[in-house]
């Protein structure tokens, strides 16, 4: 699989075929982890969703970094988006909508 995506030369057929391995990778790794833990399906769904978007802002900041955007301008996107993705987590639990971790 990864072959086939490195050999791809359009960029968006390139990305859809990064998005389905990195599926395939998580999603294993979350029915290995469902066999073998007690937590609920709920919670390995959105843990399988968090850390599917993770990876793929990830690989969109090395992207950026690898296509030549300047360092400076990358570093402030990112703790820009750090920034709103810690508010958007505390916001709910403050407004009741989510449990808060005791």
């Amino acid at each position: 699989m990864t072959y086939i995506c490195r050999n791809i030369k359009n960029a968006r057929r390139s990305h859809f075929c990064a998005n389905r391995m990195r599926g395939m990778i998580f999603g294993a790794s979350e029915f290995a982890l469902w066999s073998v833990t007690t937590a609920s399906e709920v919670l390995l769904a959105s843990w399988f969703v968090g850390q599917t978007l993770q990876f793929g802002i990830a690989g969109a900041v090395a992207r950026r970094g690898l296509a030549g955007e300047r360092a400076f301008k990358l570093l402030i996107k990112v703790v820009a988006l750090v920034l709103l993705l810690a508010i958007a987590t505390v916001t709910p639990q403050s407004l009741g909508l989510a449990p808060a971790v005791n």
